[in-house]
Protein backbone atom coordinates (compact mmCIF):
# COMPACT_ATOMS: atom_id res chain seq x y z
CA UNK A 1 0.00 0.00 0.00
CA UNK A 2 1.53 3.72 -0.83
CA UNK A 3 1.29 6.25 0.18
CA UNK A 4 0.64 5.71 3.79
CA UNK A 5 -0.88 7.62 5.17
CA UNK A 6 -3.94 8.15 2.38
CA UNK A 7 -4.90 11.53 0.92
CA UNK A 8 -6.90 10.69 -1.98
CA UNK A 9 -5.95 7.48 -4.25
CA UNK A 10 -4.82 4.62 -2.63
CA UNK A 11 -2.01 1.91 -4.71
CA UNK A 12 -1.91 -1.42 -4.00
CA UNK A 13 0.94 -3.54 -5.70
CA UNK A 14 0.17 -7.59 -5.22
CA UNK A 15 0.48 -10.61 -7.28
CA UNK A 16 -2.22 -14.06 -7.78
CA UNK A 17 -1.30 -17.45 -7.91
CA UNK A 18 -4.54 -18.40 -8.89
CA UNK A 19 -7.36 -17.26 -11.57
CA UNK A 20 -10.68 -15.98 -10.35
CA UNK A 21 -11.99 -13.17 -8.61
CA UNK A 22 -9.96 -11.04 -6.57
CA UNK A 23 -11.99 -9.40 -3.29
CA UNK A 24 -11.24 -6.00 -1.95
CA UNK A 25 -12.27 -5.31 1.76
CA UNK A 26 -11.75 -1.98 3.96
CA UNK A 27 -12.72 -2.43 7.24
CA UNK A 28 -13.05 -0.20 10.01
CA UNK A 29 -11.00 -0.70 13.43
CA UNK A 30 -14.42 -2.04 14.52
CA UNK A 31 -14.53 -4.52 11.52
CA UNK A 32 -17.24 -2.63 9.70
CA UNK A 33 -16.88 -2.69 6.21
CA UNK A 34 -16.36 0.64 4.77
CA UNK A 35 -15.88 -0.23 1.14
CA UNK A 36 -15.79 -3.21 -0.69
CA UNK A 37 -14.86 -4.16 -4.48
CA UNK A 38 -14.52 -7.34 -6.59
CA UNK A 39 -12.39 -8.08 -9.95
CA UNK A 40 -12.07 -10.88 -12.01
CA UNK A 41 -8.35 -11.60 -13.37
CA UNK A 42 -7.97 -13.82 -16.03
CA UNK A 43 -4.53 -14.66 -15.20
CA UNK A 44 -2.00 -15.29 -12.21
CA UNK A 45 1.02 -12.67 -11.77
CA UNK A 46 1.83 -9.06 -10.47
CA UNK A 47 -0.86 -6.22 -10.57
CA UNK A 48 -0.97 -2.72 -9.68
CA UNK A 49 -4.34 -1.05 -9.13
CA UNK A 50 -4.80 2.38 -7.52
CA UNK A 51 -8.49 3.22 -5.43
CA UNK A 52 -10.11 6.43 -4.46
CA UNK A 53 -10.41 6.89 -1.23
CA UNK A 54 -12.12 10.39 -0.50
CA UNK A 55 -15.12 8.75 0.06
CA UNK A 56 -13.54 7.31 3.49
CA UNK A 57 -13.11 9.80 6.38
CA UNK A 58 -10.03 10.40 7.76
CA UNK A 59 -9.43 7.29 10.40
CA UNK A 60 -7.26 4.09 10.50
CA UNK A 61 -8.59 1.04 8.28
CA UNK A 62 -7.71 -2.61 6.98
CA UNK A 63 -7.29 -3.59 3.67
CA UNK A 64 -7.76 -7.19 2.74
CA UNK A 65 -7.46 -8.67 -0.69
CA UNK A 66 -8.87 -12.63 -1.53
CA UNK A 67 -8.15 -14.73 -4.10
CA UNK A 68 -8.94 -18.12 -3.46
CA UNK A 69 -7.79 -19.20 -0.20
CA UNK A 70 -5.15 -16.73 0.05
CA UNK A 71 -5.67 -13.45 1.98
CA UNK A 72 -3.58 -10.82 2.91
CA UNK A 73 -4.32 -7.45 5.14
CA UNK A 74 -2.32 -4.10 5.60
CA UNK A 75 -3.39 -1.65 8.07
CA UNK A 76 -3.32 2.05 6.75
CA UNK A 77 -4.31 5.54 7.50
CA UNK A 78 -6.60 8.06 5.62
CA UNK A 79 -5.57 11.52 5.85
Amino acid sequence: IYPNPVKTNLNLAFSTDGIGPVRFLITDLSGRVVWRKEEDLGYTGAFIRSFDMQSLRPGTYILTIRNGARQSSRKFIRQ
